[in-house]
């Protein structure tokens, strides 16, 4: 027996003590004595004191900061006003009321725990969310990409178009001096639509006619068709191919004479503007022809400036513009009405051994301006290391050529 207690002190008290009749039934109070042995003891539930003191010192920092965050400024100069009733608020707390805020922060500290908990896994619930509105967004930026891509690798491939033409071919490059041998003639193309106009030198025989010297000249070896002039007869009207061809010739301040038909027939058309000079790769060899046998549009109220910036960027499977894709015409000063100011940008990314493609690019601008009158015309931009190509001094005011495509002198 527990305590030492032998059973006969046990009965012995028990008869001491003053009896209560139980009226029960010793099954009845056998099946209660049960039926408390068999119920669980539900254990108390206490927060651990590292709960306790982590809810506290929680309390504590969080009371902390927000009578710090009403402290005034240090450089702030307006009063203290604001924070007084708290303090006294807080100096009135005493007792159990301080007791009771203190739970009640607790519970707050709690609620702001379980809040933020909820905030943080919003926050990764609606992550990829934000991930895919960004690549939603990225597919958005894609064809700006994309478009910018395009045109880098469309500028490449001119670029190798360009060096390829002017490693492979033939240019024929412009005539400097007007002489009284010089004659510039049309012919065809091989398209028989677009005409080039070829300068010949007739030297030897000066006092030779332009049709006698036309007979001699054989296109074949240039990559060219006849000339149109072929079929001028002085008793019918000319075609829009004769007129074409008397036109694009006529341009050219030459001193030699015509023939008097093609003057008379000349004068019932109208010579205008150039529209631009282009590249035109024909067989080997390559021409400069104008804008206007190359039928690109013109609206005749274009200035120089219009038709050198249409220069950069008109070309396609038949001409190549002669303006580099790395340089870019930046302003056009008109000095006076015979000399005119070109300024360039991306002239210092050509290369500087490549005559051809400097060439191509002087003389197509110098005759351009030459149809708007200019004697005088004036490059800048970086040209330091390139100051002299061909017969031209790009650190001077140059005169521009008389006549494209000189061929040299003709045979007898």
């Amino acid at each position: 027996m527990k305590r030492n207690h032998r059973q006969e002190d046990i009965e012995r008290h028990l008869r001491d003590l003053d009896g209560v009749r139980d009226t029960r039934a010793k099954e009845e109070i056998y099946r209660n004595i049960e039926l408390k042995m068999q119920e669980k003891e539900q254990p108390v539930r206490r927060f651990r004191k590292p709960v306790v003191w982590g809810l506290s010192t929680a309390a504590g920092l969080v009371l902390t900061v927000i009578v710090v965050s009403q402290l005034p400024s240090p450089t702030s100069t307006e009063p203290f006003s604001a924070d007084q009733p708290m303090k006294q608020d807080e100096e009135d707390l005493t007792g159990d009321d301080a007791e009771e805020e203190t739970e009640g922060r607790d519970e707050v500290i709690i609620e702001e725990d379980d809040d933020g908990k909820g905030m943080e896994q919003e926050e990764e619930d609606e992550g990829p969310e934000e991930d895919e509105s960004f690549d939603v967004t990225e597919e958005e930026a894609e064809p700006e990409e994309e478009d910018s891509t395009e045109e880098d690798e469309a500028a490449d491939r001119r670029v190798e178009e360009m060096e390829e033409v002017h490693a492979d071919i033939n240019y024929r490059s412009a005539a400097t001096e007007n002489e009284d041998s010089l004659l510039a003639l049309p012919f065809l193309a091989p398209d028989n639509e677009t005409i080039v106009t070829i300068t010949v030198d007739d030297s030897a025989e000066a006092e030779n006619d332009a049709e006698d010297i036309l007979s001699r000249v054989e296109p074949d070896e240039f990559g060219l068709h006849d000339s149109p002039l072929d079929d001028l007869n002085g008793d019918e009207s000319p075609d829009e191919s004769i007129l074409a061809g008397l036109e694009e010739a006529a341009r050219f301040d030459i001193d030699r004479q015509w023939p008097a038909d093609w003057d008379e027939q000349l004068e019932n058309g109208e010579t205008e503007t150039s529209a631009g000079y282009y590249l035109l790769p024909v067989d080997g060899n390559a021409y400069l022809v104008t804008g206007n046998s190359l039928d690109i549009e013109d609206d005749g109220d274009e200035t120089l400036e219009d038709i050198l910036q249409k220069m950069e960027t008109e070309d396609d499977e038949r001409f190549q513009s002669v303006v580099p894709p790395e340089v870019e015409l930046e302003n056009v000063d008109a000095v006076n009405d015979e000399n005119v100011l070109l300024s360039y940008s991306g002239l210092d990314e050509m290369d500087e051994n490549n005559e051809t493609e400097w060439l191509v690019f002087i003389e197509g601008v110098l005759l351009t301006a030459a149809d708007y009158g200019y004697d005088d015309i004036e490059f800048e931009g970086d040209i330091e290391d390139v100051e002299e190509i061909g017969p031209y001094q790009l650190n001077e005011a140059i005169t521009p050529p008389v006549a494209p495509n000189y061929i040299g002198e003709v045979e007898n």
